[in-house]
């Protein structure tokens, strides 16, 4: 029977909260509650706060915010490694892919990824108390009950501590959790494990340095290894034989770890050093079960459990610590909001109110779980879907990974009752749901501003372009400059960050679809239809535009040499339609090829050179604008004047699939300013735009047209990155 929740009893000055466990999410709660002058006790069962396992910990995205928040930042970065370079490696050493993208964490939100022992940041956590006897160890709780105006838990030294709330933070194994369900009646149903893990701190090696991260692919099982200024940091997950499934207990012997390890002692962590120069330079390590999962009940009644205790994952995406303090967070919110009701004379249900933290958190919350779980899989080669993806992953989408940790990390809570630390506002991309991962894929509103896009389309499909043939080589050379166009602007979208695992990162099977029967008049508005529905707000992030600067220098000799001069010698040669299916795949390895021997620095510009591809888009751009005018105008003189007059007059001319389908780029082009100009970046006035738009289109062309607006929408989207990297830079600079 479920409770009844009154509060008519509860004096708010005296309200109080028994925090059960003094781990990571304890103690930030503890914090929390302590600034709003809550009374408060936290019951750790063992003797010491911060005892040392040999466990590392990495705070990234929002978690920093919260513990700057409560004025423990400072001195945590200070005791921490700062994450610059990440590497992949296969177990033979080879190198799999690398990206500097964690030190745009610093420009993106203030904050960079840190790493550091976990004792370290419960020191912390517990010096930093305003008063430190409210924490008593040795507080082993073994019972918990349930009134209807207070819950009590029982310890097993006989003590017992009473409070308006009971909160369980005491891990993945929670006394609370369970007596929870027993009060509920229900049966408890656990974790998986599937993984076991060794957690380890090592003696400095000789190849890995201080500030990387590398993570190794091995069959069955994967090792992450951290550079930190004195020591190493190790993480190893083996695949187990068979799953364990709550409450089986999972134990192992750890005098027989290193044969347990044996079958990766020669394996290599990064090039030239072997797992067993770490492991026999091991200071400290431990071995646990890594239980995976989240649960569907997180309160009942009085009682409300955070951290471990109700979602656990592996510690491959780094993401426990710090999903664990936003927990905290959001449930010292609610409790606020309980106080605040009462204080007000007020009558809050408190189960209502901690039903609906719940509610609100565990989406989230799910979603960082199952992400964990597939990286965790990708990186041990689990199945052959991930022996296939996950070196592919590596070697082309690096980068993408630092995105996921940033975007799961602008979408998180922070404590509301607090002031925002002025860090989190020298950042390039705001913190707040719209840009988080697990946004909603279509945000509301938008299939409106779509439905031009959508009708561009529709007539596309129902309207015919005409069966007759070319009446001109002008009207051969006006195609190819149109196709050149698009596949340029195609080309640069697929290279460009933001679009990195998405169908715009597609670009051949797109160049395929233009140059088939399809044709170039259904493919584009097709194409940028589902561009602007799913690309979102997140092309607008400031450090999402650049483009791989070597995809950007190396565009104009591919176009010249794999797409202009093999489609004027097929289309000369009356090639047929299956042969005219070479030019995009010229085209595109030609494009893949010459970027592979251009050196990329996109990620250190992305930071210090930001519009270092403005350059190379720009020359880009007017070549395909110079020759589709060009040939605008040699094609408009070489049309006898009667016919030029009828032709221009006739409602074809103006209503056909062609231009229906290549003027749908030029509407996204508009949607695309509207955009900006709802995020106050557009300074240009919307009049001026509306008067040069019909002027370009009878001087040049919609594709030509189409070329000039997505230009200036690059120019637009590169300025304000400037301008909030400088600021940034100079914020930075003084929190130094």
């Amino acid at each position: 029977m479920p409770l009844r929740s009154i509060s008519g009893g509860v004096n708010p000055q005296k309200f109080r909260v028994v925090i059960v466990g003094g781990s990571i999410a304890g103690l930030t709660l503890a914090h929390a509650l302590a600034a709003y002058s809550i009374d408060f006790v936290v019951l750790e069962a063992r003797q010491e706060i911060a005892p040392n396992v040999g466990a590392s910990i990495g705070f990234t995205g929002n978690s920093p915010r919260i513990l700057d928040q409560l004025g423990v930042w400072d001195e945590l970065a200070e005791l921490a490694t700062t994450i610059i370079n990440n590497y992949a490696w296969n177990d033979k050493g080879h190198m799999l892919g690398y990206t500097g993208a964690f030190k745009l964490s610093q420009v993106r939100h203030g904050y960079p990824v840190i790493f550091l022992m976990r004792q370290q940041v419960l020191d912390v956590l517990w010096n930093k108390l305003p008063d430190k006897s409210r924490v008593l160890t040795g507080k082993k709780v073994v019972k918990m009950q349930q009134a209807s105006t207070e819950a009590t838990v029982h310890c097993l030294d006989g003590s017992t501590y009473t409070g308006d709330i009971v909160v369980g933070a005491d891990g993945v194994h929670s006394i609370i959790h369970k007596e929870m369900y027993r009060h509920m009646e229900m049966m408890q149903l656990g974790m998986v494990t599937q993984y076991r893990g060794v957690f380890g701190i090592s003696n400095s090696v000789a190849g890995i340095r201080e500030g990387e991260m590398h993570n190794i692919f091995v069959k069955g099982a994967s090792i992450l290894t951290i550079g930190c200024k004195d020591h190493v940091f190790w993480i190893v997950g083996v695949k187990m034989e068979r799953t364990y499934y709550a409450p089986e207990a999972v134990r192992f012997d750890q005098s027989q770890l290193e044969n347990d390890l044996a079958f990766l002692m020669s394996k290599y962590v990064c090039a030239g050093v072997q797992f067993k120069e770490v492991y026999q330079r091991t200071i400290r390590c431990s071995h646990l079960p890594l239980e995976e999962g989240i649960f569907e009940r997180w309160n009942y009644g009085k009682v409300a459990c955070i951290g471990d205790s109700v979602h656990k994952m592996t510690p491959n995406l780094g993401q426990g610590g710090s999903c664990a303090i936003e927990d905290a967070a959001t449930l010292a919110n609610a409790i606020i909001d309980i106080v605040e009701s009462l204080e007000k004379q007020q009558l809050p249900n408190i189960e209502s109110r901690l039903d609906s933290w719940a509610t609100v958190s565990k989406p989230r919350m799910r979603l960082i779980c199952t992400l964990s779980e597939m990286v965790t899989r990708m990186q041990s080669l689990d199945n052959v879907v991930y022996k296939i993806t996950g070196p592919i992953f590596s070697k082309y989408y690096m980068d993408a990974f630092a995105d996921l940790i940033s975007d799961m990390g602008v979408g998180g809570e922070c404590i509301s009752f607090l002031p925002l630390p002025k860090r989190q506002s020298t950042g390039t991309i705001p913190f707040g749901k719209r840009h988080y991962i697990g946004a909603p894929i279509i945000p509301s509103g938008r299939l409106f501003w779509t439905v031009p896009l959508l009708i561009c389309f529709s007539l596309s499909i129902i309207m015919s372009p005409g069966k007759a043939p070319a009446s001109s080589p002008w009207d051969v050379y006006s195609a190819l400059a149109d196709l050149g166009t698009f596949q340029v602007i195609w080309a640069m979208e697929s290279a460009r960050f933001c679009n990195a695992i998405t169908f715009m990162s597609c670009c051949l099977p797109i160049y395929l679809l233009a140059h088939s029967s399809v044709g170039l008049w259904r493919t584009v508005p097709a194409y940028f239809t589902f561009y602007y529905v799913f690309s979102a707000s997140k092309r607008l992030i400031p450090d999402s535009r650049p483009i791989r600067l070597s995809y950007a220098k190396s565009m104009i000799p591919a176009l010249i040499v794999g797409f202009y001069v093999p489609s004027l010698w097929v289309w000369t040669s009356q090639w047929s339609s299956l042969q005219l299916l070479l030019i995009p795949v010229i085209f595109s390895f030609l494009h893949r090829f010459l970027a592979s021997y251009v050196q990329d620095t996109t990620v250190d510009d992305r930071i210090e050179r930001p519009t270092a591809d403005l350059p190379w888009i720009r020359a880009s751009c007017a070549l395909t604008v110079l020759i589709s005018v060009g040939i605008s105008i040699c094609r408009h003189f070489a049309v006898p004047e009667q016919d030029r007059l009828v032709h221009s007059l006739s409602l074809e001319a103006i209503l056909n699939a062609h231009t229906i389908g290549i003027g749908s780029a030029v509407v996204w082009v508009i949607l695309e300013l509207k955009d900006v100009s709802v995020e106050k970046k557009l300074r240009l006035p919307w009049l001026y735009i509306f008067l040069a738009l019909p002027l370009c289109l009878i001087l040049f062309g919609p594709a030509a047209t189409f070329a000039l607006g997505w230009g200036l929408r690059e120019e637009i989207l590169a300025r304000d990155y400037r301008e909030k990297a400088s600021t940034h830079f100079v914020a930075s600079r003084e929190h130094v």
